[in-house]
């Protein structure tokens, strides 16, 4: 699976010449390390960012969605296991890559967007390709509503970035 992910967001890269975004966060060590490695072979630069979201905020958000309006005893059990998966998602925190930059899921989108920019260009690159984390399990996606969509320019350079979250895609918010 992470060999497929991997080739799947250099195909992309190549095709498109723009910013990939991968909002996955990497539970399990060796998965990460073999997509971070196959990535990085295919000669795309990756960024990871981690959004860090207090777990009552990820419950809060989690209750208040909807994932399957026409059936709630469906809709009770997609938010059990969204909540049964913050745990073994925050303590993956512990052991993403040592390079990886923890932001603060209490900022306000355009500040997270503004802080991943800064690093990116403290990098020497104006610009990045964004790549995220794959997974389910082992992997966990990112949530946060937080999360800067639609503020990535277009570009052309040779990066990824990938920004991860303590929460499942079953957990992501509406955009």
């Amino acid at each position: 699976m992470a060999a497929g992910f991997a080739s799947l967001a250099v195909g992309l890269v190549e095709e498109y010449h723009r910013p990939v975004l991968v909002p996955m966060t990497p539970v399990d060590p060796a998965y990460a390390g073999e997509i971070f490695s196959a990535l990085k072979d295919a000669g795309i630069d990756v960024h990871h960012f981690f959004l860090k979201v207090p777990r009552e905020v990820l419950e809060k958000r989690i209750d208040g969605r909807s994932f399957t309006p026409d059936d709630p005893e469906q809709d009770e059990r997609i938010r059990r296991w969204c909540k049964d998966r913050i745990e073994p998602c925050m303590a993956g925190a512990d052991t993403l890559p040592s390079d990886t930059v923890v932001l603060d899921g209490e900022l306000t989108p355009q500040e997270l967007a503004d802080q991943v920019r800064a690093r990116i260009r403290a990098g020497g690159q104006a610009g990045a390709r964004l790549a995220r984390w794959p997974g389910q399990t082992p992997l966990c996606w990112n949530s946060a509503a937080s999360t800067p969509r639609g503020v990535w320019p277009p570009t052309t350079s040779d990066q990824t970035v990938s920004f991860s979250s303590g929460l499942s895609a079953a957990q992501r918010d509406d955009r």
